[in-house]
């Protein structure tokens, strides 16, 4: 199962602390961003939610070799995946690995493959 997604994934680490209740918020920039991102995901996935434990794969493109920090963008990509309807709850994601390259063609892409994992009892 693969999932394609066009356009840069924020990172994680830019949220900030709110001033009147303290509780965390992210950025409305961000917000539009990651709206999108659950929006292509909704448009792909035309299977049933997963329930069971999945081994994902990402491979990150980028235009050129800036330094980026990915782990960041995981949180965040597990997130869109459990608000698309992809995964129940991301706490299923048992197995991760990732992938960074660098396209001028591809510009900001990434492919996300997921696998279930079918445990023997």
């Amino acid at each position: 199962m693969k999932i394609i997604i066009q356009g840069k994934i924020p990172s994680g680490n830019r949220r900030a602390i709110g001033k009147k209740n303290g509780k965390p918020f992210i950025y409305k920039t961000q917000q539009k961003e990651i709206k999108d991102i659950v929006l292509q995901i909704k448009q792909q996935w035309r299977l049933p939610t997963i329930t069971q434990e999945v081994e994902i794969f990402y491979t990150f493109y980028f235009p050129d070799r800036k330094k980026r920090d990915v782990d960041n963008r995981l949180k965040i990509l597990n997130d869109c995946l459990e608000e698309a309807g992809v995964i129940a709850d991301d706490n299923l994601i048992t197995d991760g690995h990732f992938k960074k390259r660098v396209s001028k063609e591809k510009g900001h892409l990434t492919i996300i493959e997921i696998k279930e994992i079918n445990i023997a009892e």
